[in-house]
């Protein structure tokens, strides 16, 4: 499976004050606006709310995360600054951007945001554990995962979530290696926990739709290829697959109109089935 760069620290969304922290409220805002990698257009509408509020503390993260997304660490890092002159106090803006310090080598300034974020929230070092050891076993996880060690991954992903409970990434990423494994209920599993923290994340509907898909629970798969055609209209893939539910559930005539739209798309295989 193809490595995702996800910021695996804890990330919550932040009001545009920049002011509040709600455990409710985590993931990764670039992802949850503008669907999974389209960083660009997430730094094009954040510099927008920029121009429009200097104080916008919630789009300089935002923004931060998009461009740590795209390796470009010293924009990131200038922009999660930007974040801490508004709201000094918050814990996630530090260690994120220690951890693009990190990214650019600069090893001094990521130890001292990270004693900052835990000297602001101890919690980062103590009620879950030490972050920077929780990411490390994410992303080994990841590496196993592409080297397609999928029960090493899974130990891995195992670690990450003991000792940070709510990364959606993490449970996200280990329903994946499950899924790998067979384990469709249990894929299913993590992507429901995952769901509460990318409730917007086209891919994660789909995934769990082909665990459906494998179980042959035909319409809760097609529930889920439904929702990720909502949050992502052309995903090829999803119109493909919806169509093959449809087929497999006995309605033939409402797959055709998925597996047109699926071949509309470019998928390479929808035109085989196509009456």
């Amino acid at each position: 499976m193809t490595k995702k760069v996800i910021l695996y620290l804890i990330i919550l969304l932040i009001a545009a004050s920049g002011h509040g922290q709600s455990p409710k409220a985590i993931a990764p805002m670039g992802i949850v606006r503008f669907g999974p990698g389209d960083f660009e257009r997430a730094i094009a509408a954040c510099t927008q709310d920029i121009q429009s509020n200097q104080q916008n503390a919630g789009a300089f993260y935002q923004r931060g995360i998009a461009k740590f997304e795209l390796s470009d660490y010293p924009g990131a890092i200038a922009d999660f600054s930007a974040m801490i002159a508004i709201n000094p106090e918050y814990a996630y803006a530090y260690y994120n951007r220690g951890i693009a310090r990190y990214k650019a080598n600069d090893y001094p300034g990521a130890m001292s945001d990270n004693d900052k974020a835990i000297g602001i929230n101890p919690s980062l070092a103590t009620g879950f554990g030490n972050p920077w050891d929780a990411m490390a076993h994410y992303n080994r996880g990841n590496d196993k995962a592409d080297a397609k060690d999928y029960p090493g991954a899974l130990e891995e992903f195992n670690k990450a979530i003991q000792i940070n409970p709510i990364s959606g990434a993490a449970y996200f990423f280990r329903g994946n290696a499950k899924y790998e494994m067979r384990n469709y209920i249990g894929a299913i599993a993590d992507y429901n926990m995952a769901n509460e923290f990318y409730p917007q994340l086209a891919s994660l509907y789909y995934n769990r739709g082909n665990a459906r898909y494998q179980l042959q629970d035909y319409p809760g798969a097609i529930a889920d290829y439904t929702r990720a055609i909502g949050k992502n209209p052309r995903f090829a893939n999803a119109y493909y697959m919806k169509g093959q539910a449809w087929n497999a559930s006995g309605q033939p005539d409402r797959g055709q109109m998925d597996l047109i739209k699926a071949a509309e798309l470019g998928h390479p295989e929808a035109t085989k089935y196509i009456r």
